[in-house]
């Protein structure tokens, strides 16, 4: 403050004293203008102080590592640029040291010419002038310190130091100790913190150096993982091709690992590996078919026809000189959609047989069969008759006759006392003809018989009180023949006679009827459906059924295959019995491949025509024709 006060004294005095006007005047001017660089440059490190403080805000507030980067080269520029200002600072403070010690020897002898004045000038005006300077140089005073700021101040010190003729000494600046660190630059992932000092502890000056070292410190930090979703790599280098001729593939990856999912983060999009054709060279190739196409639609809408399906040798096609397919292309395959109604047609006659007998009338026969073709799926049966039956003879033939079966027993000739009874029979199985013998033996039979004793009874004499009774016969029988006898019918009309039993063929329409329906019809004529014996009777039956197919009855019995017999395996399966009663089936003339229960539902028997009237199983209710059978009627 007192070398203000010099200052200010001494430009005062040069005012009023002409002599020491212009070299007065030029300190002031050089002094107002250092003062004024020195304002300057407090400014501007004041604003390079924001600059490097919004540098760090934004740097502390942004994960981007790239504008990180970015901020640390400016702050590295403003850096090298304030250590530039700092050697201006620093040249400029030598000047003006200089320029304060010349002001200094200036202010020292104007001092020394004020001194001298003042000796010789005591009045009152000086006196009072000096006070009123006075006044003014402590009201500059004030005003100059309220409004200096540090660099200022430290210049007035060099004011002070200059006036005290003493050279400032240099001051090296010091750091202060470190500051805390800042928050993490990240929430997640790594980030940067870092933490500040300041050269001011203490601060360089007097043209003493800046600190040595950083004012800033960084390290890395984590506080939680973050989640980073998966990025590819490039794409690889392709690989070689999978085949060394013909057509091959290729492919080339990448990886999901640029960067790699972590914490959480996403997979990659799209496909990691990509494929392509290639090919070194062409490839003998050999032919190869292809899986069969379906068949085609059948050549024939009914009855047999034929349907194809092809493949081709193009699975793969032969190329390059390969071979053609072994094999064929086209396949044939019979086909039946449904089978056609067909109309049955006559074979051919037959050879005549041999005449069924040797000796007297007999007959032979041809015949043809309706498979020429058969009928079938609904067709017509062929019409006319399937045999022809011609009478034939050889010779006559010798007939010894032969006695029929004895009758029944007469009733008794006496209705009381002692009696006779007969029973006959004929020699009319066969009758004897051609010269052949009578039956031997007797005809009749007679027994004695009584039904009860008489209470009176003519008799010449009767024998009595123990008398004897007449020795001989009562009756004498003696043989005689007027003329042959024609043989005794013992069946009604409409039945046949053979070996005691009578036959009843029904072939007429009103005839054709179920099983069950026969059976009924037979009970109501007091017999029963045919029970086959031996093959004898067998023989008979084919033979009369044989003659009647034969004859021009088609619109009767040629519309009807088959008979119904009494034959059945309705009360156990498979366990064949004759009806009435069940009796076990002996005797049996099965056709070839019978019984087969054709969908399990044959459980009766016919004799049918096509199969030579043999027996065959057959759903009892399907309408057949029948034969009922029945003993002797009297």
């Amino acid at each position: 403050m007192h070398l203000i006060w010099q200052m200010t004294t001494a430009l005062l005095f040069m005012a009023f004293f002409d002599n020491g006007n212009v070299k007065g005047n030029n300190i002031e001017i050089q002094v107002n203008r250092k003062l004024q660089e020195m304002t300057d440059l407090k400014e501007h490190l004041e604003s390079l102080q924001k600059d490097i403080e919004w540098y760090i805000s934004s740097f502390l507030n942004n994960n981007d590592l790239t504008k990180l980067n970015s901020m640390v080269r400016a702050f590295t520029q403003e850096k090298v640029h304030r250590i530039n200002l700092k050697k201006n600072i620093e040249s400029l403070e030598q000047a003006y040291g200089q320029k304060l010690e010349y002001l200094a020897t200036t202010i020292e002898n104007i001092d020394k010419h004020i001194e001298s004045r003042l000796l010789a000038k005591t009045n009152a005006t000086e006196v009072s002038f000096r006070s009123k300077l006075e006044e003014t140089v402590s009201t500059i005073e004030q005003n100059f310190t309220g409004s200096m700021s540090k660099l200022n101040q430290t210049l007035w010190k060099l004011y002070k130091q200059v006036k005290k003729r003493r050279v400032p000494k240099k001051v090296k600046g010091g750091w202060t100790a470190w500051g805390s660190w800042t928050s993490c630059t990240s929430t997640c992932g790594r980030g940067i913190q870092d933490r500040v000092r300041t050269c001011t502890n203490p601060a360089p000056s007097n043209g003493g150096n800046y600190c040595d070292g950083n004012g800033m410190e960084y390290k890395q930090c984590q506080i939680n993982s973050c989640r980073v979703n998966g990025s590819w790599t490039a794409w690889g280098s392709w690989s070689n091709c999978s085949s060394t001729c013909g057509k091959g593939s290729k492919n080339r990856v990448r990886t999901c690992t640029n960067p790699a999912p972590s914490n959480g983060g996403n997979y990659c999009n799209g496909v990691w590996m990509e494929i392509n054709e290639c090919q070194v060279s062409s490839c003998t190739v050999n032919g190869s078919w292809t899986a069969w196409g379906s068949w085609s639609s059948c050549s024939s809408t009914c009855g047999k026809g034929t349907q194809n399906r092809v493949r081709t040798c193009t699975n793969p096609a032969p190329s390059d000189g390969g071979n053609y397919c072994d094999g064929v292309g086209l396949e044939y395959n019979e086909c039946q959609i449904s089978s056609c109604t067909v109309n049955g047609s006559w074979t051919a006659w037959g050879s005549w047989s041999n005449c069924s007998s040797t000796c007297g009338k007999g007959s032979k026969n041809r015949v043809r069969t309706c498979t020429n073709p058969a009928p079938s799926n609904g067709g017509n049966y062929c019409n006319g008759v399937w045999m022809e039956i011609n009478e034939c003879q050889i010779s006559s033939c010798t007939v010894n006759g032969s006695w029929t079966a004895w009758g029944s027993w007469s009733n008794c000739s006496s209705t009381c006392g002692k009696g006779t009874k007969n029973r006959v029979r004929t020699c009319t199985n066969p009758a004897p003809s051609n010269g052949g013998n009578y039956c031997n033996g007797v005809w009749m039979e007679i027994n004695e018989c009584q039904v009860s004793s008489c209470t009176d009874v003519n008799t010449n004499p009767a024998p009595s009180n123990g008398g004897n009774y007449c020795d001989g016969v009562g009756i004498e029988y003696n043989e005689c023949q007027i003329n042959p006898c024609e043989a005794m019918p013992y069946c009604e009309s409409g039945w046949e006679e053979y070996q005691g039993s009578c036959y009843f063929f029904a072939y007429k329409k009103q005839y054709s009827m179920s099983w069950r329906a026969a059976k009924e019809y037979c009970d109501r004529s007091n017999s029963h459906m045919l029970r086959l014996d031996n093959q004898m009777e067998f023989d008979f039956i084919r033979k009369v059924l044989l003659e009647l197919h034969s004859k021009q009855l088609k619109d009767d019995i040629t519309r009807v295959p088959g008979h119904w017999t009494g034959a059945n395996d309705i009360s156990n399966e498979g366990q064949w019995v004759w009806s009435p009663g069940d009796v076990k089936m002996i005797f049996t003339v099965w056709s070839k491949g019978e019984p087969n229960d054709q969908f399990g539902e044959e459980d009766c028997v016919e004799l049918n025509r096509f199969i030579d009237f043999k027996m065959n199983d057959l759903n009892c209710n399907l309408d057949r024709y029948f034969i009922c059978e029945t003993f002797y009627f009297r």
